[in-house]
C-alpha cells in the first residue's frame, strides 16, 4: 500500500500545472457553500442539490417514482424527505449504511457517480467524488464500467482517499493547490483531483482493492477517519 501511495503523491505535480479558471473550478464553492449554510437539509434542498449536482453529469437527472399520476408524485415527495434525512446524517459525520446509499442511489437516476458527487457537496470532508477517469487511472486495464456501480468498491476507494491524505507529502501539496484555486477545498477534493487529472497515467503499483473482500464495509467513514 506504501508504494501505490507514494507513487500516487509522486503524480500530485498535476495540480501545478492545469487550468483552474473553468467553469466547474468556478462553481464547485458555490455548490458546497449552499449545504454549508443551511441549519437543516430540507427535500427542497435535496431537489435544488440534486439538480445542480447533475450539472456536473453528461445525463439529464431523472427522479425515480415520478411521473403525471399523483400517487407517484406523492412516493416521491415522501422519498424526497427521506433522502433529505439521509443527507442531514451524512452532513452530521454519521456513518451511513449500505442502505442507505442504495436508496438514495436509487431516487437520483440509480447512478452512484452522481450520488458521490452528491455526498461530497454535502460533507466534502468525507465524500470523495467517484467516476470513470478515477477509477480508470487507479484501475488500469483492470477497469470495467459496472465497477462504477458497485459501492463495495466505493467504500474501499474512499479509505484509500483517506488514506493518502495522511501522506508526509499531502499538506504541503494541499496548500499549493488552494493557493492556485483561490479557495480552500477539502483534503479529499485534492486527492480526487490528483487521481482525476492523471486518469491517463498507467500506475506501475496495483490497487489491491480486493484483498479483504471478505470484511465487507458496513457504513461509509466516520468523522474520526477525517482529516481537514
Amino acid at each position: 500500500m506504501n508504494a501505490l501511495l507514494n507513487e500516487i503523491m509522486d503524480q500530485a505535480g498535476v495540480l501545478n500545472s492545469v487550468d483552474t479558471q473553468k467553469d466547474y473550478d468556478w462553481s464547485y464553492p458555490y455548490f458546497v457553500r449552499y449545504f454549508s449554510d443551511r441549519a437543516v437539509i430540507t427535500e427542497h434542498d435535496f431537489i435544488i442539490g440534486s439538480s445542480f449536482t447533475y450539472s456536473w453529469m453528461p445525463t439529464i437527472l431523472r427522479y425515480k417514482s415520478m411521473n403525471n399520476d399523483q400517487s407517484n408524485k406523492n412516493l416521491f415527495d415522501e422519498k424526497a424527505k427521506q433522502a433529505a434525512d439521509i443527507l442531514c446524517r451524512a452532513r452530521c459525520f454519521e456513518p451511513l449504511s449500505m442502505e442507505s446509499l442504495y436508496f438514495l442511489k436509487g431516487v437520483i437516476n440509480n447512478s452512484l457517480v452522481g450520488t458521490s458527487k452528491l455526498l461530497h457537496f454535502v460533507n466534502p470532508d468525507v465524500y470523495a467524488i467517484w467516476d470513470s477517469r478515477v477509477m480508470k487511472f487507479l484501475l488500469g486495464k483492470r477497469y470495467r464500467y459496472s465497477m462504477l456501480k458497485d459501492p463495495q468498491l466505493y467504500y474501499r476507494y474512499l479509505d484509500l482517499c483517506h488514506e493518502l491524505t495522511k501522506h508526509p507529502d499531502f499538506n504541503h501539496t494541499k496548500e499549493c493547490y488552494m493557493e492556485r484555486l483561490g479557495y480552500q477545498v477539502s483534503s479529499l477534493r485534492v486527492v480526487e483531483q490528483i487521481l482525476f487529472l492523471n486518469s491517463s497515467h498507467e500506475l506501475k503499483n496495483t490497487w489491491e482493492y480486493c484483498k479483504n473482500a471478505n470484511r465487507l464495509h458496513k457504513t461509509l467513514p466516520l468523522a474520526s477517519q477525517v482529516r481537514h
